[in-house]
């Protein structure tokens, strides 16, 4: 959770950067890992720390989370059911968050509900 917590201030605080041509754009190996760390079975914590993390390139829609939005959108989907109220939570707000930024988030979190 630790680290997580770092890669979250990171998140905050260079989210532009992090998503640029000009650094290699980072983001885009950890996006995949957020997602794979929001199925955690036992820890709701960490998939609550995932979920912000990843919510830091929701608005405005990020072309690191474009690459990778079939996955993101299905674990949202998933996610909506998850037994944890927290987590709960942060799925309705990332998935208006992504309907407003990218039509495309916007037509498939519609689908998937």
């Amino acid at each position: 959770d630790g680290a997580l917590q770092a890669l979250l201030f990171i998140s905050e605080d260079a989210r532009f950067a992090l998503d640029s041509d000009d650094t290699g754009r980072p983001i885009a190996r950890l996006v995949p890992s957020w997602i794979e760390l929001c199925t955690h079975p036992t820890l709701p914590k960490l998939r609550e720390r995932a979920l912000d993390c990843i919510a830091c390139f929701t608005v405005p829609w990020t072309q690191s989370l474009e690459l990778n939005v079939d996955a993101y959108l299905s674990q949202l989907a998933k996610l909506q059911a998850d037994p944890d109220a927290g987590v709960r939570k942060r799925v309705t707000q990332m998935a208006g968050a992504s309907g407003k930024s990218s039509g495309r988030a916007r037509k498939s979190v519609g689908a998937q509900r």
